[in-house]
Formats: structure tokens, sequence, C-alpha cells
């Protein structure tokens, strides 16, 4: 069991009680579990006016501030609203995405067009002043010492670590411009809502715009998403 395993294990164990005290705070009605990671639990509810909402509980690590924070900004536009937050327990609740399809992968031109409105709203808000989020590269030294803790040893990703750690670094301090990042723009993520596709999920951090857009080029099947995402990436920002 690795390190991130071994965390969710032991919060697992207390999720009940967390659970509890949701639906004691406002007032829910707790039901099945929704597709999640490692990092958070995902359940559908129904608060007492008969409203369709998400809660979604987050193991303390996982930046469940931020994530508040971030939602916060973005106020519906391109992300979920955040109906209310319990930092202590790591709970977010909100509103639920209908029909909340995934990004389809076949059709990789279409889901580009499909989405380059959501990623313009969310860029379009920016943070305010004082905010507590990361920098990208900030970010990118927690993420390459996770990678280090929890990577397989003699894999071909371990062994480039320090090179691409060096090349994002030099991409994070030659930015002309930085943005509030959703920080995880990948199809798994991006669902169909009523007005269009929101982005669900966000690791919020500051830095270069062309991050989040290559989150989502870097997916397979890339072939026509690679073409078409490039345009959007000026030269020398791809690493």
């Amino acid at each position: 069991m690795s390190p991130t395993q071994a965390v969710a294990a032991d919060w697992d164990r207390g999720l009940t009680t967390i659970l509890a005290r949701c639906a004691r705070r406002w007032w829910l009605q707790i039901g099945e579990p929704l597709p999640c990671g490692q990092s958070a639990r995902v359940f559908a509810c129904r608060d007492r006016q008969g409203r369709d909402g998400v809660l979604k509980v987050a193991a303390r690590e996982a930046g469940a501030t931020l994530e508040a924070a971030a939602l916060r900004i973005w106020n519906g536009r391109g992300a979920p609203r955040l109906l209310g937050f319990a930092g202590e327990d790591g709970a977010l609740l909100l509103e639920r995405v209908r029909p909340g399809t995934q990004l389809p992968t076949g059709a990789d031109a279409q889901a580009i067009r499909s989405v380059k409105g959501t990623l313009a709203g969310l860029h379009a808000c920016p943070p305010h002043p004082g905010h507590s989020f990361p920098s990208l590269l900030r970010f990118l030294d927690s993420y390459w010492d996770w990678v280090l803790a929890d990577g397989e040893a003699g894999t071909a990703g371990l062994e480039l670590l320090d090179q691409s750690r060096a090349a994002a670094a030099q991409l994070c301090r030659s930015a002309q411009e930085t943005v509030l990042l959703h920080g995880d723009f990948i199809d798994k993520n991006l669902l169909l809502g009523a007005g269009g596709f929101v982005a669900v999920d966000p690791i919020p951090r500051v830095g270069d715009p062309c991050s989040d857009v290559g989150f989502l080029r870097g997916l397979p099947p890339a072939r026509e998403r690679n073409r078409r995402t490039s345009s959007c990436l000026r030269p020398g920002r791809r690493l």
C-alpha cells in the first residue's frame, strides 16, 4: 500500500461521522456514492427543499479550502456553484450538474470546441488580492515530492523527473501572464450542464494559462486534440 493509499484508508474510517455532521448541518438526505478519485468521496444528496446537490468530502491534505475559494471566485462561470463549505470536515456542498455527461473522448475536434468557452470563463475570473492560491511552480514542487514518494523505482517517469522538473520551472518563470488555473482540466472532470460543459474537481493554483490547455492536450486519444489545441499555445510554451 502506497503512502497515499494508507492515508485514504485511515480517513475512510471516519467518513461516516463526517457524513452525519454534514446531513445535520445542511439538512441533507445523502444518497448513493458518485464516481470519485482517491482524495475525496462524493455523494448525491437532496436538501429539505427537494433540490439535488452533490456532497464532496475531501481528505485533509487534498486542498478543500483552496477548492472552495476558487469555486467562490468562479461563482458558476465554468464550474459548479458552491452552496456550502465546512472546512473542519473538508466538506463541499455543490450544485448538481445535469445531465452530467462526461466530455466525449472520440470526437476530439468537437470536444475542444465544446470546452473552449468553459476554460475562457474560468481564466477570466481573477483571484482576489492577497489570495492564498499557490503558484504553479510551488505546486509542481509539491507534486514532484509526491511522485518521488509514490512512484515505482526504475520507471521512466522517475528517471526523467529531474529533467522534466527543470523544464517545468523554466516554463513557469517565463510565463507572460498568470490566471487562476483549474489545475486538472481533463476529460473526466468536464461534465455537461444546462448551459454547456463545466469543470469539476479543481486543484487551483495561479500560473500560465497554457498549463490548463496542456492538461487537456496531453490526454489520449490525442491525435486531433494535439493539432487543434497546439494553436492555443504560444511557441515555446510546450513541455
